[in-house]
């Protein structure tokens, strides 16, 4: 039951506006933990990191975080919008990108890549916990509309 809550409030922000006064407190470092994979593409897909600090502007419209190029190695930070509370959440995001790299390490084909990042943020008791989708979509090429898709759920630190 508890995987069918996540994906349904990963939904996300579909048809609401992002947050422009008031915004939710989103920030915090989430342990990552039941992430699972969806999707077989011909590309290696952008990566969550083991954990993930969600950070804030300071007016709380503007929401950063970290995924991970699996080809350099290296995080790729995303930036997007804060939105406001629905159902039982604190608030949810959505940061999306798109860049140009190598299918995999060691190859010289390119593609052109969709990454969106979007989840929510839900307090329980005196926890937080965040569940999050991370699609890489391809845009270009062969694979052109190919999409891997990585959810997972996080838990953050107690409140102070």
């Amino acid at each position: 039951m508890r995987v069918g809550l996540i994906l349904l409030s990963l939904v996300g922000c579909a048809g609401r506006p992002p947050c422009e006064v008031d915004c939710p407190d989103l920030e915090g470092t989430y342990a990552l933990e039941n992430t699972t994979a969806f999707g077989s593409c011909p590309f290696a897909p952008y990566e969550l990191p083991p954990s993930m600090t969600l950070s804030q502007s300071p007016d709380g419209r503007q929401v950063s975080a970290a995924i991970i190029d699996p080809v350099s190695g290296l995080e790729l930070s995303m930036s997007g919008r804060a939105f406001g509370p629905a159902g039982d959440t604190v608030g949810s995001f959505v940061m999306e990108s798109q860049t140009n790299r190598r299918i995999f390490a060691g190859s010289n084909e390119r593609v052109t890549l969709q990454i969106r990042l979007s989840g929510a943020v839900h307090q329980i008791g005196d926890r937080r916990t965040m569940s999050a989708r991370l699609s890489t979509q391809s845009l270009d090429g062969p694979s052109a509309g190919c999409i891997i898709q990585i959810v997972t759920t996080g838990e953050g630190a107690p409140a102070t």
